[in-house]
């Protein structure tokens, strides 16, 4: 079956919407541990960590998850080069985004990237899934998100 862009998106908002990632900033996925630095108790995703994730999930594009001590890396296997900050080309291709830094988004003020929704903004995977929602016309039966309740 082959799988649209549309598609895609649909797939990275249900992941969104899912609960199943906690988020975080300033990375595409850290290890967050105990205090005496231990024990690991969870990882935090960057809303493109969460991108890296499907794609990989669903066999989508040439690149790996890198599990270190602390950091998550996803490195593309074709050319070998890591990215711990940014999408990596291969997966911003399969969802056939603008950049590496996700789609430009509708914000209150203009626009904004999915990294600077993310990190600068302080908007909530909801509020993201709901942009991108927005922007490529994907609908559910689930009550609709409201895009800037509760944003920094």
């Amino acid at each position: 079956m082959n799988v649209t862009h549309r598609e895609r998106i649909a797939l990275l908002i249900e992941a969104l919407e899912s609960g199943r990632y906690t988020q975080g900033q300033g990375r595409l996925a850290r290890r967050i541990y105990s205090e005496d630095l231990g024990t690991p108790l969870h990882v935090e995703y960057c809303c493109l960590g969460v991108a890296c994730e499907v794609a990989i999930a669903h066999h989508a594009s040439n690149v790996i998850r890198i599990d270190e001590p602390h950091l998550i890396v996803y490195r593309d296997t074709e050319t070998g080069h890591e990215e711990g900050w940014a999408l990596p080309d291969s997966v911003a291709a399969w969802y056939d985004f603008d950049s590496n830094t996700g789609v430009v988004l509708s914000t209150p003020d203009g626009f904004a990237d999915m990294i600077k929704a993310n990190d600068d903004l302080g908007w909530s995977f909801a509020q993201i899934a709901a942009a991108l929602r927005e922007r490529y016309n994907i609908t559910t039966g689930d009550a609709p998100v409201k895009l800037w309740e509760g944003s920094n």
